[in-house]
């Protein structure tokens, strides 16, 4: 078996050279049919489905990269869980959870009070337009227990401990979203700390109803003025923007889907999924 994935990532020349030999095996097999008196290919027949074959074989797929901005470091902002969803700054913890993506998909990192290490292996949607994953393995983690926190502890290291492969439903320079299936779940970072007074502040900012039909309310109960309202659909894309923030908006017009609502103030922002009904 010609083996096409390298450090996790496909080997396009294997994966050609693999196209190429059953190419051959399909035009040989193609050719005895075509010899054959009983057989209802003819030579044109054949003809056509070796030319749509050679076309596949050169056309250029594009293979998707790895998100360049997946490499980095990534700080917990919040997580869902059995109650809910589960924002760090609003804890009783010194340190919320973080991870660093090196460029070969090592993974070093900690959680609320544990170290752990391990790697990624990264899958390629390619040309079937499937999206790319990532699946943790080999995870190494501390044992501490964390006290008050080892629900929390817990639940964050779910995903990374049973290697639940994640789909990247939201990335931009500052904000990730991984989004995991068995069971559904999702963790969503930034690219800086999250444990401060500002932020603190902002986790007192209500949004509701959620899902949403039409009126988003907002509700701010922090010492924070809300400076800007920015809603991103889950391909990072700015789908609306609210520099005059009011204590509703009118998301009526937009498609029934995933949303993330970025509240902007004076002293920090903070990121809310929203889903559209």
């Amino acid at each position: 078996m010609v083996e096409i994935f390298i450090n996790g990532i496909i080997d396009l020349d294997h994966f050609y050279d693999l196209i190429f030999i059953n190419l051959i095996r399909i035009n040989e097999t193609l050719l005895g049919m075509c010899n054959t008196t009983e057989s209802r290919i003819n030579n044109r027949t054949r003809t056509r489905l070796i030319s749509l074959i050679v076309i596949l074989y050169f056309t250029d797929f594009s293979y998707s990269q790895i998100h360049e901005d997946f490499i980095g470091t990534w700080y917990l902002e919040y997580f869902s869980s059995p109650q809910g969803e589960t924002y760090v700054n609003t804890l009783d913890v010194t340190q919320g959870p973080s991870f660093t993506v090196t460029e070969d998909l090592q993974i070093t990192g900690n959680s609320f009070c544990n170290d752990f290490n391990g790697e990624y292996i990264y899958v390629s949607g390619g040309p079937l337009a499937i999206d790319d994953t990532f699946q943790p393995i080999n995870i190494i983690r501390g044992t501490m227990d964390c006290g008050s926190n080892e629900i929390y502890e817990t639940q964050f290291y779910a995903p990374f401990m049973t290697e639940q492969t994640a789909d990247i439903v939201a990335l931009q320079e500052d904000f990730l979203v991984l989004q995991y299936y068995n069971p559904a779940s999702y963790q969503a970072y930034r690219d800086e700390p999250v444990l401060s007074l500002g932020e603190n502040e902002l986790g007192r900012i209500e949004i509701y109803p959620n899902p949403v039909k039409d009126l988003l309310k907002i509700v701010n109960n922090s010492i924070n003025q809300i400076t800007s309202l920015k809603l991103y659909d889950v391909l990072g894309s700015l789908v609306m923007e609210v520099n005059e923030v009011d204590d509703q908006i009118d998301v009526s017009h937009l498609d029934s889907e995933l949303f993330f609502l970025e509240v902007e103030s004076e002293m920090g922002r903070i990121t809310k999924k929203i889903i559209k009904e």
